[in-house]
């Protein structure tokens, strides 16, 4: 009998779909298909596939590495298994809608959209060309007219795919892999995803073929190679950038950030995150959701009764609650997750110095109350919450913490005394 991943077995089975970019030929059960890439990459010159060797070998191997990273975090992909160039997939319902995730003024929007980097912004900010902004969304139709490249309205695109979903899932997916992507000297400033047509399912591949990474290390040689276009070295370029993400890549503890309100806490964790790629674990909170958050950035939201279900079952390796809603640490996260930052109350540290392995506590002293006020007003908090606020900040201590910060540095102060702190214990661990 041919082995599943086999010539022969895949030669036997009816095509299910050809396109420019890959085959997919239809299992036995009817559930699977049998995926086999193609050596082509788009061109833009061409507005077409161009044939270049070798390249969908290593598609397949990053599409591996990708998928994997994604499932590891709960994000659905229909990718099962890869052997001999050859990806089993689960069959989904595809919509040829491209939900697409800018998280930089780069390819269509800094080419369309005239003076776009000389308009300051409602916050009096450029969006600078090449450089990165807050990630979004947006679909387009798969194949559409040549010569153009515009955006679907979302209410029409709708009538394909669970936009709301797909939003969710797009922008968790993306910050995922641009987190393992910072770890291996590689930003991640977009992508391009197709999905099911419930939204919460990545399909096709995930590759070389739909992304956008600049190499952030120091090689030169690497970084012409990387961060060019060429189509002629685009599996040159697909290979070295899988050499990357074979490597080990940039280990870092798992941090814990506490101290008072208004300290910089939560910007600081957004900054390691954003520039080290460490990621931040995502706790559980019953409070409701503010304005700009959504479920998983920051927190999952859940009901009470959802969260007192999880206490019964010893879900959580902590739980407070605080102001009359619940927040609490999933303990598979504490211990599975290779690298995190996490913001606790001071009183906590104890519940994980020296009992979780790899831990770094750090520790945000305040300011003045008169500063705090200030921040705090600046943020748009009421007066009861403040003081309620400041007293709760009186409380906060650094006793045994690993690395304290005194009050009034600055935010890149705060970050590079981190980053240098962090480095000198992995250097040190590794002489150990």
């Amino acid at each position: 009998m041919a082995s599943l991943f086999s010539k022969t077995f895949y030669d036997s089975l009816e095509i299910f779909f050809e396109g420019n970019s890959r085959t997919l030929k239809q299992m036995p059960n009817d559930d699977l298909l049998l995926c086999q890439l193609k050596p082509t990459v788009f061109s833009l010159v061409k507005k077409g596939p161009v044939e270049v060797k070798g390249i969908d070998l290593v598609r397949t191997e990053l599409n591996a590495l990708f998928s994997k990273e994604l499932e590891s975090y709960g994000i659905k992909t229909s990718t099962l298994k890869t052997e001999d160039g050859l990806i089993l997939m689960r069959k989904e319902k595809v919509p040829p809608i491209e939900v697409i995730v800018k998280g930089a003024l780069v390819g269509s929007p800094k080419h369309l959209y005239k003076g776009i980097g000389n308009t300051p912004t409602r916050k009096g900010e450029i969006l600078v060309n090449g450089k990165r902004h807050k990630p979004y969304v947006r679909f387009d139709w798969r194949n559409p007219l040549p010569e153009e490249d515009t955006c679907m309205p979302e209410e029409l695109a709708n009538y394909f795919i669970n936009v709301k979903q797909a939003k969710k899932t797009a922008l968790e997916a993306y910050e995922r892999l641009r987190d393992y992507c910072l770890r291996h000297e590689l930003d991640l400033q977009d992508i391009c995803f197709f999905m099911n047509e419930a939204g919460d399912t990545i399909c096709a591949e995930v590759s070389t073929d739909n992304v956008r990474l600049k190499y952030k290390g120091n090689d030169d040689k690497l970084a012409n190679l990387l961060n060019s276009r060429d189509q002629e070295r685009a599996t040159e370029r697909a290979q070295e950038i899988l050499k990357l993400l074979q490597k080990p890549f940039l280990r870092y503890p798992k941090i814990i950030v506490s101290g008072g309100f208004c300290t910089g806490k939560t910007s600081l964790i957004n900054m390691l995150q954003e520039a080290l790629g460490i990621p931040k674990l995502i706790d559980h909170t019953t409070r409701p959701m503010r304005p700009g958050e959504r479920d998983g950035f920051p927190y999952h939201f859940i009901s009470r009764k959802d969260f007192e279900e999880n206490l019964a079952a010893n879900f959580y390796y902590e739980w407070v609650e605080f102001n009359h809603h619940y927040y609490g640490v999933p303990q598979d996260q504490v211990f599975d997750t290779e690298s995190w930052t996490l913001d606790i109350l001071s009183t906590s540290w104890k519940n994980y110095q020296n009992k979780v392995p790899g831990i770094v506590g750090i520790f945000l002293e305040s300011p003045s109350e008169e500063i705090l006020m200030k921040r705090a007003h600046a943020r748009g908090d009421r007066n009861e919450n403040i003081q309620k606020r400041i007293l709760h900040a009186k409380e906060e201590n650094s006793k045994g913490f690993d690395l304290v910060i005194p009050a009034n540095t600055s935010l890149e102060e705060k970050f590079m005394i981190v980053k240098n702190f962090i480095k000198c214990k992995g250097d040190k661990d590794e002489t150990t």
